[in-house]
């Protein structure tokens, strides 16, 4: 189990603050935040701390943060998906490095999460170019059948479960809209990601327990207690 977090976004002391404390980074690489001189930072702060990284694009759409959905084709969401981690991948090369996997931003992390056809043009996106990257998406009740939707690209699924997060009775992640999509409440942030990681899943917003097996816990940057959060349960889980 390793703890990953999406930084780049615009919070730069906090991504210094957090990196010592993450074995994954993901990295806003253009789309909805993020430009040459925040991945470039980044990329350095991640190679001080031995931390893996990834490229985190999401639609390209910073007034929003990539939080609406935007109807593209299939072809258009493959580029744009494209572009922004071959940024991100010339952005380590120059500093003598690489990309390890590759996680979807907001909406399209979720989009793709619900569309089939989505999922598909992310897949398919990501295994004609990037193959030997890891696609890691939401943790959730399917996760078999996620995992053999990606067999048909011979690709390779991760499962991300979500510490500061409420799910619903089916899976998904609390919409954001709600007002209780987000734990603001520190020793909750720490007690689910404690049940995830060693109970192999989660309560929902209604109680109901949900059998979710992820292979990495995010927290994300840009929660008001994001750095007290990740310390707390970096120091719970990793002993770090």
């Amino acid at each position: 189990m390793k703890l990953n977090c999406d930084l780049g976004e615009g919070f730069n002391e906090a991504d210094a603050q957090i990196m010592p404390h993450i074995q994954m980074a993901n990295i806003a690489c253009g789309g909805h935040a993020g430009d040459e001189q925040s991945m470039q930072r980044c990329i350095a702060l991640a190679l001080n701390y031995g931390v893996e990284i990834g490229a985190h694009p999401g639609y390209e759409d910073k007034a929003n943060m990539g939080r609406v959905s935007l109807s593209l084709s299939s072809s258009q969401l493959k580029q744009s998906i494209l572009q922004q981690v071959e940024a991100l991948q010339d952005m380590c090369v120059q500093q003598g490095t690489q990309i390890t996997y590759i996680k979807p931003h907001g909406a399209l992390y979720n989009d793709l999460m619900k569309s089939e056809d989505i999922f598909n043009a992310v897949l398919e996106a990501c295994s004609e170019h990037n193959a030997a990257l890891p696609l890691l998406i939401q943790g959730s009740l399917d996760n078999h059948d996620n995992f053999f939707l990606a067999q048909r690209y011979n690709h390779y699924l991760m499962f991300e479960g979500f510490a500061d997060r409420r799910y619903t009775d089916d899976g998904f992640l609390v919409a954001r809209t709600q007002k209780n999509a987000i734990i603001d409440d520190i020793d909750s942030i720490v007690k689910q990601a404690e049940d995830l990681c060693l109970n192999k899943g989660t309560f929902s917003e209604n109680g109901k327990w949900l059998d979710i097996e992820v292979d990495t816990l995010c927290v994300h940057g840009d929660a008001p207690h994001a750095i007290e959060a990740i310390s707390a349960i970096s120091q719970k889980l990793f002993n770090t």
